[in-house]
């Protein structure tokens, strides 16, 4: 979480901004990027150390300090490429997503195949 001590507002809100932004479930600050414009009052952004999105409040996202602008985002989009939910399913149970966390956090071992972000870093 971030700890901050005097708030800046960006003066605009646009998609791309690198932020910080406020998560509902622990009320802390983290670093986030703004996605979309998802109403009036309500902005969707990507928390880039952890990797998920939220539709927060616009007066909930702050300039990020620039000390927390030096270091790579911490979430990498993955995907298993040409392994489809099983046949007629739009999107995979969740007990799969589970399965496969349940394997990675035991130590099973992922060949990776990629490159590095554009931009530092920022998804």
């Amino acid at each position: 979480a971030i700890k901050r001590s005097a708030p800046a507002r960006p003066s605009t809100v646009t998609p791309g901004l690198f932020c910080c932004a406020q998560y509902s479930l622990d009320a802390q600050w983290y670093r986030a990027k703004v996605l979309k414009m998802s109403g009036k009052h309500l902005t969707s952004v990507l928390f880039v150390d952890y990797g998920n999105t939220e539709d927060v409040k616009t007066s909930a996202i702050y300039t990020l300090p620039k000390e927390y602008t030096n270091f790579p985002c911490q979430a990498v989009h993955c995907y298993l490429p040409d392994i489809l939910p099983p046949k007629g399913a739009l999107q995979w149970p969740p007990h799969c997503g589970e399965k496969l966390e349940g394997l990675c956090l035991s130590g099973c071992v992922l060949r990776v195949k990629g490159s590095a972000l554009p931009n530092g870093g920022i998804p």
